[in-house]
């Protein structure tokens, strides 16, 4: 059995959301700079196995490059060195080749950070001109390694090269329909670029190379049956086979469809049952095709299988020493420098995924970008991945 089958124990052990209090469990093992206790934090308690730890907290630049200052800036794309860079109000967040690219509302910046060269830098196009942000909420790559911001003051897609420089913008509607639309969220895949669009509640669909608006998905003027169409999204993501998921604040569900917008399938809805939602923002899709919803209202993240009959586990509740979640919005999973996280993690557990969430506040769990890894126990017979 793997990974896969050992972590749906975790569903049998979940309480009403509201209610579910995590156990510690700590073991002589290494912890992040803001991990807080001095052994990890698991996800289920005992005496399930465990399959999630919290591994680490980020806050600014020092926990990436090791260097201490005594000054400090919130995210002004100066340079200077011995500044302490700060992360201010992330949202959307994207892991690719790597890198962890994270949105910063209030900073107007897109944070890059490099694990691995434990380096913390900010978007190189962000200047003052065509390519400057100013409220951006969403980022996406494509397989150039091209960055697509979706900025909800611009209420547009500004593009960037895989080095940062400043490409060219899409998506920007007319002035008429503009006072109808707000760009809260981009996803990309081959040669489609998806705008999702909040206030307008509909996905816009574009060719990456002209910009052109091709068609609408889940939009409430063309869906035959309002109970297929997105209302207020707030996230939006794109599987490796193309299928698109939305996570809606007005239905407080998950909606997926498919490139050609056909509802698949939605499930959640308002209750604080487990597989329920209070307010979904955050959603991610890995290539096991597991399903990651970060939940506002909650303060948690739940997992759940493709086919979304099954929950998988949740992490994140409030309350714990460390490992606790605090107004999640962004989420994005990654299997890159997995030798450099699987330091963190405790002795004998194997680390097969890298979940990292972004915190809107920070002000009680003293982390901003929290960073869990998935895995299982070395040499578990109930399950799990076992390195011989």
């Amino acid at each position: 059995m793997n990974v896969h089958v050992k972590i749906r124990c975790l569903a049998k052990v979940v309480q009403p959301l509201l209610l579910v209090t995590f156990f510690v469990v700590l073991l002589s093992g290494c912890a992040g700079k803001t991990a807080g206790p001095a052994g990890p934090v698991f996800f289920p308690p005992p005496p399930d196995e465990p399959h999630v730890q919290f591994l680490m907290g980020i806050n600014d630049s020092t926990d990436i490059e090791g260097k201490s200052s005594k000054f400090s800036m919130v995210l002004t794309g100066s340079e200077q060195s011995g500044l302490i860079k700060k992360i201010g109000k992330p949202y959307g967040m994207a892991a690719r080749n790597g890198k962890l690219y994270i949105c910063s509302v209030s900073g107007s910046q897109v944070i890059v950070i490099d694990f691995a060269k434990k380096t913390y830098d900010f978007l190189k196009g962000n200047v003052r001109g065509p390519g400057q942000l100013r409220s951006p909420i969403g980022v996406a790559l494509d397989k150039e390694g091209n960055l697509y911001v979706a900025d909800t003051a611009r209420n547009d897609i500004v593009v960037y090269d895989a080095e940062g420089n400043y490409l060219k913008s899409m998506g920007k509607t007319s002035s008429t329909e503009e006072k109808k639309s707000t760009t809260v969220g981009v996803a990309v895949y081959g040669d489609l670029v998806y705008v999702l669009d909040g206030r307008g509640s509909e996905i816009r669909v574009l060719d990456r190379t002209s910009g052109e608006q091709l068609r609408t998905v889940g939009s409430l003027r063309t869906e035959a049956d309002p109970q297929n169409a997105v209302a207020f999204p707030t996230s939006m993501t794109v599987d490796p086979q193309g299928f698109i998921y939305v996570s809606s604040l007005a239905k407080s569900n998950v909606m997926k469809f498919d490139s050609d917008g056909h509802l698949i399938f939605q499930f959640g809805g308002a209750t604080d049952t487990p597989g329920g939602f209070s307010r979904p923002k955050g959603i991610a899709v890995d290539d096991d095709g597991w399903i990651y919803v970060a939940d506002a209202g909650f303060s948690n993240v739940q997992i759940f299988m493709n086919d979304r009959k099954g929950m998988l586990g949740v992490f994140g509740t409030p309350g714990l020493p460390a490992g606790s979640l605090n107004l999640p919005t962004g989420i994005a999973v990654s299997k890159d420098n997995l030798p450099y996280f699987q330091k963190l993690a405790a002795p004998g557990f194997i680390l097969e995924k890298i979940v990292f969430v972004s915190n809107q506040s920070a002000s009680l769990i003293n982390s901003t970008i929290s960073i869990y890894g998935i895995g299982a126990m070395q040499g578990s017979k109930k399950g799990g991945s076992e390195k011989k």
